[in-house]
């Protein structure tokens, strides 16, 4: 297994943003809304946004396990994205890659 851990800065609200680039096959990843940011942020796919997303509160962090039962099942890092209502607000990962 293979650990990552970063943070993401939303460049532009109101459109879908990669978490990370990283063309690698995750198992696990741990989400958190920076403390500071001025308004949520919305977790999911390519089409993510405040109606259509996971949303994260300033503070909120929330953990995605692809592989609950160990039996193999990955994601693509970089078919994560996020959005988010005001730009410069930032998440927070931590992400458990498959070897």
């Amino acid at each position: 297994m293979i650990i990552d851990v970063g943070a993401t800065n939303l460049t532009s609200s109101g459109s879908a943003e990669r978490i990370n680039n990283v063309d690698r096959q995750l198992t696990f990843i741990s989400v958190q809304a920076k403390p500071a940011n001025a308004g949520n942020i919305f977790i999911g796919v390519s089409d993510v946004s405040s109606s259509n997303g996971w949303t994260l509160k300033p503070g909120e962090a929330k953990d995605i396990d692809f592989d609950p039962q160990g039996i193999g099942l990955f994601v693509n890092m970089n078919l994560l994205f996020f959005d988010g209502a005001d730009t410069n607000d930032d998440i927070e990962w931590i992400v458990f890659y498959k070897q």
